[in-house]
């Protein structure tokens, strides 16, 4: 199994649980959302498009699959394409008979800007898989070498 596809895997299963994770939410009526407080940034979206909205991250929503959890954890500061932003975080935990305990973790943005890490608990970190992010209208996405510093690919898709 070469290193790239097992760094692809973590990334596609975390993208699968997002999008369950936005048709729940967006299919989910507001009077039973979950409070969206935090001791984090979550200032209502303004003119700057780098300001999140707690609309569009609810802290503290959990989705929950057979050995899998996700749950948005809040807003964290990233540089994605020389391109500071708050993002909304979700984390993922995947436990299970048949597989190693893991945890992944998603950020994202309603402008096309996202960035996945998986921890490292040996070093108790988190390294930096994939980033995405737009150019002209495409999508482009970075993959990271097992350290998470270099690129090991570079793909941008309309």
């Amino acid at each position: 199994m070469s290193k790239l596809y097992k760094m692809l895997v973590p990334a596609l299963i975390v993208l699968l649980l997002l999008g369950i994770f936005l048709v729940v939410k967006k299919n989910k009526p507001n009077e039973n959302s979950i409070p969206t407080t935090t001791s984090g940034n979550n200032s209502p979206k303004t003119e700057d498009s780098n300001k999140p909205s707690n609309e569009f991250c609810s802290i503290g929503f959990v989705v929950v699959m057979q050995g899998i959890q996700m749950k948005i954890t809040g807003f964290e500061s990233y540089t994605i394409n020389n391109k500071k932003l708050t993002l909304c975080c979700a984390q993922q935990e995947i436990s299970g008979q048949n597989a190693p305990d893991r945890k992944a973790k998603y950020c994202y943005n309603s402008d096309n800007y996202s960035i996945t890490f998986k921890y490292d608990s040996e070093n108790n970190s988190w390294i930096k898989l994939m980033e995405n992010y737009p150019i002209d209208g495409k999508i482009c996405s970075d993959m990271y070498d097992p350290l998470g510093i270099n690129i090991v690919a570079h793909i941008c898709n309309l």
